[in-house]
């Protein structure tokens, strides 16, 4: 999915200093009540239900497998922030291994092929 692949490409080179804003933002203001966290949550929101649309018509397409989106667009958003902050932190290790979990998700991969 060439949404996917541009988003993890934010994990390689991001476009601020601080990683993804998302992510950074989502952080910081989930805990602290308000008009700042509500929009955030309704971002998130409608993130994961662009993203859950996107992999429904990669399914439809045939070019993943079948049921379950919302559930995938879940976990590449968890296993892409957890990249993100890998890659805030210099473990690149970590972001290999997000990148191995992303492409098994896609069905790229066999599950649990983690480089060492």
């Amino acid at each position: 999915m060439v949404l996917v692949e541009r988003w993890f490409g934010q994990v390689a080179e991001p476009l601020f200093s601080g990683g993804c804003f998302r992510v950074a933002t989502l952080a910081e203001f989930d805990s602290k009540p308000g008009p700042v966290r509500e929009a955030i949550a309704e971002d998130r929101r409608n993130w994961l239900a662009l993203l859950a649309a996107e992999i429904r018509r990669a399914q439809e397409q045939g070019h993943m497998g079948q049921g379950g989106a919302e559930i995938v667009a879940f976990e590449l958003d968890a296993v892409i922030a957890a990249a993100h902050s890998a890659r805030q932190c210099g473990d690149d290790a970590g972001v290999a291994t997000a990148r191995t979990i992303v492409d098994g998700l896609l069905g790229r991969t066999a599950p649990g092929s983690v480089p060492r």
